[in-house]
């Protein structure tokens, strides 16, 4: 069945008008959809985890933190231990606690654990000294390990007079293991001066006088010379 043909313009060409019969509608409707130009070729891109070529991949993580809050000292005896800080170097207790809830075992990674804590504050210095006592220590630390052992091996404290603070120690009974001694090089801690005595349970603690202001010129800045003797 033809169609008949609409008054077009110029240029146009003639469309016919189809009869509307059974399948009609469909067959326009195909056309139609035909004649939406489809979605170009597939622009590709790039996963978002993937590198571009000479982009460098971030770096690790580092943890903020915000100081050094305390040295931790474990000992058998705290009072002993607590006695000797705070007679010989005048240390404040800040706090004084007992730790027996299961969270601190959890926490400490001996599950059960109980123990006492003594926080002191040595003067002019703002991290704290932490001691505990277990109920229940293990046998196989040994706090008598020389200084050249591995792991935690001593506390150091600033003085202002090491040759007074040494016959302190010596009049009071404790272990000198070595020194006072001054330092010659390397230049930067020339003049610093320092000894390790042992405390009470063996451990060793270190005693520093850093270098004067009239040696520290000579090395450089008095800054750098104590922060080099700090080292030591």
């Amino acid at each position: 069945m033809g169609g008949r043909l609409l008054p077009v313009r110029a240029g146009e060409r003639h469309r016919p008008v189809l009869p509307a019969l059974p399948g009609r509608a469909a067959a326009r409707a195909a056309v139609r959809r035909a004649a939406v130009p489809g979605p170009g070729p597939r622009r590709r891109t790039r996963p978002r985890h993937a590198r571009v070529r000479g982009e460098r991949s971030p770096g690790p993580m580092t943890i903020a933190v915000g100081g050094l809050l305390h040295v931790a000292v474990v000992t058998p005896d705290l009072d002993r231990m607590a006695a000797f800080y705070t007679g010989l170097f005048g240390a404040e207790v800040v706090k004084d606690l007992s730790l027996t809830t299961p969270v601190f075992g959890e926490g400490v990674g001996v599950p059960g654990a109980t123990a006492r804590t003594v926080h002191l504050r040595l003067p002019g210095a703002s991290t704290v000294v932490e001691l505990t006592q277990y109920a229940a220590h293990h046998p196989a630390a040994d706090p008598r390990a020389p200084a050249n052992a591995p792991g935690l091996r001593h506390l150091a404290l600033r003085v202002d007079d090491i040759g007074a603070a040494a016959g302190e120690l010596r009049a009071r009974g404790h272990e000198v293991v070595g020194g006072p001694v001054e330092v010659d090089r390397p230049a930067a801690a020339r003049g610093t001066r320092f000894l390790y005595f042992r405390d009470p349970d063996g451990n060793l603690v270190e005693l520093i006088e850093p270098p004067s202001r009239t040696t520290a010129a000579g090395a450089g800045s008095p800054t750098d010379a104590e922060s080099e003797g700090n080292r030591i």
